[in-house]
């Protein structure tokens, strides 16, 4: 749920751990500015979890170069490393 989770599992002996979805929100997927374009998807921000389609708004779990380009990755990499903290 948080890196302090993520601590205490490796503390605990964990070989590894997994935050997928913290991390793409982290990351700033479902973020409320892309809301028309997640309901023109037929979600909300904040609900969206097909990130295999690659149609994801914010940008981060697509190829789409265009969506793409709506990710700032050394703001990205802030959030991830503030959430991991």
């Amino acid at each position: 749920r948080n890196g302090a989770d993520v601590a205490k599992a490796l503390a605990l002996g964990a070989d590894a751990v997994s935050i997928g979805t913290a991390a793409l929100i982290a990351l700033g997927d479902n973020d409320p500015r892309w809301e028309d374009e997640y309901q023109k998807l037929g979600t909300t921000s904040g609900a969206y979890d097909d990130w295999h389609e690659g149609k994801d708004p914010a940008g981060i779990t697509t190829q789409d170069p265009e969506l793409m380009k709506r990710v700032d990755p050394v703001a990205a990499g802030r959030r991830l490393a503030n959430y991991l903290k």
